[in-house]
């Protein structure tokens, strides 16, 4: 398997999650859950 990249990018992660949010609707998703946890 291959190692993961470490790299950075400029794209902001608003955009990153509605691109990937997009792309479950698109194949079917009918809901996206996600949470989030202080610490």
């Amino acid at each position: 398997m291959s190692p993961l990249l470490d790299y950075t990018s400029k794209v902001p992660v608003s955009r990153t999650i509605a691109q990937i949010q997009a792309k479950l609707v698109e194949h079917g998703a009918r809901a996206v859950a996600s949470g989030a946890s202080a610490g």
